[in-house]
């Protein structure tokens, strides 16, 4: 009786897989399988939530002329002759931040073991001698309360987040959007300027005066320039480029778009 349970439950065993595999197309079934194992590694995650005071940690960086935070919080950047990372948060909140440099970039984000819950809010202050990239990924802030002067600077934001510059004095300056997100400079100077929006978000260089500008839009993002001398202005969708300036209009509009004179 025990032998022919055994063959039983087997026969049931390989009549289910078979008829399972029959009935379900192979991308299916890979689609599956990497769902699973994908539900697998979540919920394997720590998750933590912010406990105790806000402490201080001074962490011991060099050699960056990049960031890049995707951390929930407010990153202020300040331009000077040494480097300084300082970082304020809960303190498992502060053992959950990873801090490292690739290719010039500090990188600021949580470890991908840990899923973070509710928290005080974080704070980083950097301080560099030189800035070429300043980078935003998800919704966090990066601002400069001081001016900043560089020879090319890059500006970019994947997501909802926010870089707010008081001054920017540099030679060519990019800003690059994906997303919802904002890019604020309120006052500088730049020999050119190259913008890239792909979404709603809103880039708003008014405040820098500059000789050149080449702008895309694609979606119903908008941007605003102040253009001394050309703007190549392209637009694919609702978006709209505000300028300022005497300089020549060169448009280009596909869709319902708009370049404005403010």
């Amino acid at each position: 009786m025990r032998n022919n349970k055994m063959m039983y439950n087997k026969y049931d065993k390989d009549t289910f897989i078979s008829t399972f595999r029959k009935s379900m197309p192979m991308r299916n079934l890979v689609w599956l399988v990497l769902v699973l194992c994908s539900s697998c590694g979540l919920s394997s995650c720590e998750k933590i939530s912010g406990q105790g005071p806000v402490v201080t940690e001074v962490r011991t960086i060099n050699n960056f002329t990049g960031i890049n935070t995707s951390i929930e919080g407010d990153v202020y950047v300040y331009q000077d002759s040494v480097y300084k990372v300082e970082l304020l948060a809960q303190q498992n909140i502060l053992d959950a931040i990873e801090s490292s440099v690739d290719n010039g970039v500090l990188n600021i984000g949580f470890k991908s073991s840990v899923r973070i819950g509710p928290h005080d809010r974080i704070k980083v202050y950097i301080t560099m001698p030189a800035v070429r990239s300043l980078a935003v990924s998800g919704s966090g802030l990066l601002s400069a309360l001081q001016p900043i002067e560089a020879d090319d600077v890059e500006l970019k934001i994947a997501g909802s987040g926010n870089i707010s510059l008081s001054s920017l004095a540099g030679n060519k300056v990019s800003g690059t959007i994906a997303g919802s997100g904002n890019i604020t400079v309120l006052d500088g100077s730049a020999y050119s300027e190259q913008i890239n929006i792909n979404g709603s978000g809103l880039l708003d260089l008014a405040g820098i005066a500059s000789q050149n500008a080449d702008v895309n839009l694609s979606g119903s993002g908008a941007s605003k320039v102040n253009i001394q001398k050309v703007l190549n202005a392209s637009i694919s969708g609702s978006g709209t480029i505000y300028y300022t300036g005497n300089g020549q209009i060169n448009s280009n509009v596909s869709g319902s778009g708009k370049v404005v004179k403010m």
